[in-house]
């Protein structure tokens, strides 16, 4: 493969150099992203700051029927799952994040409280989760369980006809949610076998040692008068 530079001389890329270039420092490489997988490992092991999920789940409430009625349309079950995202809005803002705060007595400010907060929609349901992740499981948990009373109670006040209910409460959940150690790990060696790689495909490129007659010829244009 040849590339024009300025004025008429040409560059010329031996890609089945290169190719046998890299398959002889495979071994350099590998070591390479050995390396980087060690130093993720140890990172990841002792640096990084293990975090804990708890999920709380509620059922969306709409007091405008019941169960118990005869006949609930389709309409009025759209309505009541539609909530769900009116919901999620009243969670993520800053006066029930401040509420949820001073409940569960932490110094969290509400943006941090934001920040470990998420909410999903069970599909086709009136059940949405509420996530916290932090690095404490027991404070995860106390929070998730303080957000269903807050936020049932702002509903109140704030939607007529609707409420929220707790269905299932959240509980310590000790197997940590991240740092993932073997995707780390697996990130990092690959990172450092690409930079391996890299480098080493620069200095074959910028290398521009006669091999053979071929190179010359291909580079130059100049004939040969003869090979030793």
């Amino acid at each position: 493969m040849s590339k024009k530079i300025e004025g008429e001389q040409e560059f010329f890329l031996d890609s089945k150099h290169l190719l046998l270039s890299l398959l002889k420092k495979s071994w350099l490489i590998l070591i390479f992203g050995v390396i980087f997988g060690i130093f993720a490992f140890i990172h990841t092991s002792f640096f990084v700051t293990p975090k804990y999920s708890s999920s709380v789940m509620l059922y969306v409430n709409n007091k405008s029927f019941s169960i118990s009625d005869i006949e609930i349309s389709a309409g009025d079950l759209s309505a009541s799952q539609s909530l769900i995202d009116t919901y999620m809005g009243i969670l993520m803002n800053r006066t029930t994040m401040e509420e949820v705060a001073e409940k569960a007595e932490v110094e969290y400010n509400y943006i941090q409280l934001m920040n470990m907060v998420s909410a999903e929609k069970l599909e086709g349901t009136e059940l949405f989760y509420v996530t916290v992740t932090g690095t404490d499981p027991y404070e995860a948990a106390h929070i998730a369980n303080c957000i269903s009373e807050v936020l049932s109670d702002r509903i109140e006040s704030i939607i007529d006809g609707c409420s929220l209910r707790l269905v299932d409460k959240a509980v310590p959940n000790l197997g940590k949610v991240s740092p993932n150690i073997a995707v780390q790990v697996l990130k990092y060696f690959f990172a450092g076998c690409f930079l391996m790689g890299l480098i080493i495909a620069v200095y074959v490129i910028l290398d521009d040692t006669i091999r053979n007659e071929d190179y010359i010829t291909k580079t130059y244009d100049l004939p040969i008068l003869s090979i030793i």
